[in-house]
């Protein structure tokens, strides 16, 4: 990585220098650029192999500097990171949707992010040898979520509008994501298919994943997902941010949960539905808050929804 180029562009000078002394570690060249008018003018004139890009900046924020970059043919191809305060899931998505490679909220463990470093580095070598000896053919991809999360790994694949079958695997649970020309087109994991098991999935942040390249996986019918990738993660993202809200009303997610007394008096002599029955015959204080969660055959979020509802009115007890 002796002769890689990585442009700093943050208007605090603290953080700026604590960042080009910790990215001396990757020997890599560093250069830095205190707003976006001299992040725009830096990468220009050196076409740097990626760019750390502080958000919040005067005269031009980073995300208006991502844009201009990305709408240059000479630029649009650096691997941009944005280091940022913000923190809401808007925020995230307005950066992927631009076209950045990751977005690392502030203040961040610098092991963390070299290692994000490294590895968006990596990948961009590893695309430019494969160019450079005119490789054509759909390579495989395998990895793990803690070096490429899902929401990269969809991006990685979309714009390589692979066509295969992705196999997460995760603390002894499995998923498969189905791709079409790079577009996600079903999904299973567990009792859930379709839209369902990918904002599943995307919660899954340890385990690892394969690709497994098919010619073709189109079904013969209409394709049970049919709205776009970026919709998918703008929703699941949305989802998982609701979800932890939920959480923090629970008590851990490895707790047991039963009926109590007033919810047991108020079935008395009656048949719910069948997916509302399911779920209600997994609160039998042998299964965890996660395992009705994932159990119930509902999506995650009105599962979580139905137990935090059914709590907070004293109607579960623990086990």
């Amino acid at each position: 990585m002796a002769a890689e180029k990585v442009l700093v562009v943050d208007d605090e000078p603290l953080v700026a220098q604590m960042l080009t002394d910790r990215l001396q570690d990757l020997y890599v060249n560093v250069l830095r650029a205190r707003n976006g008018v001299e992040a725009l003018e830096m990468a220009w004139e050196h076409v740097p192999d990626l760019i750390l890009l502080d958000v919040m900046m005067p005269k031009i924020d980073g995300f208006e500097v991502a844009k201009i970059l990305k709408e240059n043919p000479r630029t649009a191809g650096i691997p941009i990171i944005f280091l940022t305060a913000l923190s809401q899931v808007k925020d995230k998505v307005r950066g992927l949707q631009i076209g950045a490679e990751d977005f690392v909220t502030k203040p961040f463990h610098f092991d963390e992010l070299l290692e994000r470093v490294s590895k968006v580095l990596q990948k961009a070598e590893a695309e430019r040898a494969k160019s450079e000896k005119g490789e054509g053919g759909p390579s495989a991809v395998t990895g793990k979520l803690k070096e490429m999360g899902l929401v990269n790994l969809i991006r990685l694949l979309e714009p390589e509008k692979r066509t295969g079958i992705l196999t997460i695997v995760s603390e002894g649970r499995t998923g498969h994501l189905y791709f079409q020309d790079g577009k996600i087109i079903n999904a299973v994991q567990g009792t859930l298919r379709g839209e369902g098991a990918v904002y599943r999935l995307l919660g899954w942040t340890d385990g690892d994943f394969e690709l497994e390249p098919l010619g073709n996986i189109a079904p013969s019918g209409p394709p049970p997902i049919t709205v776009g990738n970026q919709a998918l993660i703008t929703e699941g993202l949305r989802r998982l941010e609701e979800t932890a809200r939920l959480a923090k009303d629970l008590p851990p997610l490895s707790t047991r949960l039963k009926a109590g007394p007033r919810l047991v008096q108020l079935l008395a002599g009656k048949r719910p539905a069948p997916d509302l029955e399911r779920f209600l015959s997994l609160l039998d204080g042998r299964h965890d808050i996660r395992s009705v969660v994932e159990e119930s055959g509902l999506e995650d979020l009105k599962a979580l929804e139905n137990i935090n509802k059914l709590y907070s009115r004293g109607m579960l007890e623990k086990a």
